[in-house]
């Protein structure tokens, strides 16, 4: 009999997870709504979505988005069936938040018909604007700080509550998230491939200044997913090297926190990163699902359907926490729930699942290096942290298979005189 190294892996990771949840997460920060009521029979089945979960990523092992699907497996699906079972969560709860990540993985299809013809002197135009407007964001900060930068990360959200509104105002409240998630992203990322080495020095510079002038502790996870699809994508099987460093992270954050007194490391990679989405999530639809929905009244709908609260959604949650003024964000699930209950969720996943289905095709003229670079950033908001409207606009998604359909292979020399570029 054959043995799945994946499953075993990922099992060993569902562990671990739940090791992190009770010996870290519940006993530091109960406080915070990381209760512990454990149900063995939702235990159960807990595992039981696992392994149809584990059964449907299996089935696209072969496709071009597979540890995409992966990576949110381990990011998102394994942390809300762990956080099911050891906090009593509702059942019709997690498989709503379950089926929308089984129904993208199964229904994005590979589109071996399709040739697509790249627009003319697209590189071109994606990379010189992609510098350009790096520059223009990078200089807006500096003016609207006025120089100032923070270095020390407990000072970031007073930083960002100081110059936050002053450097996001007009188009630079969507040009900063452009930036950071996309442009300076592809940049990295074109370099590294190129091996353009002092490229590649200017441009992670360049996203150290995008965090000492944002204070936005996010701009990080751009430098960490680029350096880390080019390691993952020189392996033979990158997937298994992609499931040993998590567990090798979970492993190390532990020790960390067990043997070293360093909370905040693992408050970041435990609480922050695995748990604090799982539990807005569950949190939006426990909240919805005894209050009205929004029917997109505080969007798309607001000049056709009244807003039904005070406050915005994110803050409302944030309340309904214990925590006024907290802006709590969740992924397309929850805000789908959010707007309309099942239809809602019903309504996001769908279009989500063509939108896959878009980068699926037009990132086959790509290796995975470069696509997983230019789409990780704004399908990893998308899962987990915003609206999916918001996400196409705001966050940078829809720049992103703009990308993909601007970007071409070919190879451009520019000239000046006797100086010879090539992009």
């Amino acid at each position: 009999m054959k043995i799945s190294y994946t499953l075993v892996l990922l099992s060993i990771l569902k562990i671990l997870i739940e090791v992190s949840y009770l010996f870290f997460v519940h006993k530091h920060f109960e406080y915070n709504g990381f209760i512990l009521e454990f149900s063995l029979v939702k235990y159960i089945f807990s595992w039981i979505v696992f392994f149809v979960g584990y059964k449907v990523l299996y089935l696209k092992r072969k496709q071009l988005l597979y540890e995409m699907y992966l990576t949110f497996f381990i990011l998102y699906f394994l942390p809300t069936v762990v956080f099911f079972s050891f906090s009593n969560q509702n059942v019709l709860f997690l498989l709503i938040l379950t089926s929308p990540y089984l129904a993208i993985v199964y229904f994005t299809v590979d589109w071996k018909m399709y040739n697509h013809q790249n627009i003319i002197y697209g590189k071109i135009i994606v990379l010189i604007s992609a510098f350009i407007l790096t520059f223009f964001v990078l200089a807006n900060y500096y003016l609207s700080t006025d120089g100032n930068m923070v270095f020390n990360l407990y000072e970031v959200y007073d930083f960002r509550e100081k110059y936050g509104n002053v450097s996001s105002i007009g188009i630079f409240g969507y040009l900063n998230s452009w930036v950071t998630k996309i442009f300076i992203v592809i940049l990295l990322a074109w370099s590294i491939h190129r091996r353009k080495i002092i490229l590649t020095c200017l441009f992670i510079v360049g996203i150290l200044f995008l965090f000492l002038l944002s204070g936005h502790k996010s701009v990080f996870q751009s430098l960490i997913i680029v350096l880390g699809f080019h390691v993952f994508f020189k392996f033979k099987k990158p997937h298994l090297v992609l499931l040993i460093s998590f567990i090798s992270l979970i492993v190390t954050t532990l020790l960390v926190s067990f043997v070293i007194n360093m909370p905040i490391v693992s408050s970041m990679i435990l609480r922050r990163l695995l748990f604090v989405p799982t539990h807005l999530n569950y949190t939006y639809l426990e909240f919805f699902s005894i209050h009205e929905y929004i029917y997109w009244s505080n969007g798309i709908l607001k000049n056709i359907i009244e807003y039904p609260y005070e406050i915005k959604p994110v803050f409302l949650i944030g309340e309904y926490l214990g925590k006024d003024k907290m802006a709590a964000n969740t992924g397309f699930i929850g805000n789908g729930f959010m707007h309309a209950g099942i239809l809602g969720v019903f309504v996001y996943t769908i279009i989500a699942i063509i939108l896959f289905n878009i980068i699926n095709l037009l990132g086959s003229c790509f290796n995975k290096f470069f696509l997983y670079s230019i789409v990780f950033m704004p399908i990893f908001t998308l899962i987990i942290s915003s609206d999916l409207l918001t996400t196409l606009l705001t966050h940078g998604l829809f720049i992103s298979i703009l990308v993909l359909f601007l970007f071409e292979a070919k190879t451009y020399i520019l000239k000046y005189n006797k100086i010879k570029y090539k992009l």
